[in-house]
């Protein structure tokens, strides 16, 4: 059975990848370049992608 101590290196990922997700994100729509937010939007997805993939995790060690 897992513990919280357990997954806690799953879920300072977690928080980490949401973070690089919502900062690549809020990029978005302050840049005038189409090929800058296109850039920002693809990274944003990317991350999107991680955080996707730290939840799975979570939920097979928990």
């Amino acid at each position: 059975m897992s513990t919280r101590k357990d997954i806690g290196p799953f879920l300072r990922l977690l928080e980490k990848e949401e973070k690089a997700r919502d900062l690549y994100s809020g990029f978005v729509s302050k840049l005038k370049e189409e090929w800058a937010k296109e850039l920002f939007e693809f990274l944003s997805k990317q991350e999107q992608g991680h955080v996707d993939i730290v939840e799975e995790l979570l939920k097979i060690v928990e």
